[in-house]
């Protein structure tokens, strides 16, 4: 298992750590999962285990690629097969 790190919208966390879509529209879970298997791609697992809590705001983040607005985003661990 490795750990990666990624800054990330904070407004993510509660989908990323619970997978819960409550409260999320369509569009934002669909921004995120695009996300994830564009980071992910080579991954057989990874999962969310750990957010820092070092709110800061960015212009460019993690997740410009599919969000290519400025947010309050958060530090976010995940466990990964990749080696």
């Amino acid at each position: 298992m490795v750990i990666e790190h990624y800054q990330l919208p904070k407004n993510w966390a509660h989908y990323l750590i619970y997978g819960e879509q409550d409260g999320y529209d369509e569009g934002e879970v669909s921004r995120i999962r695009q996300w994830e298997r564009r980071t992910f791609w080579n991954a057989e697992f990874w999962d969310c285990v750990d957010v820092a809590d070092d709110c800061e705001f960015m212009r460019y983040h993690d997740a410009t690629n599919v969000l290519p607005v400025a947010a309050e985003c958060l530090t976010f661990a995940f466990h990964t097969d990749r080696s």
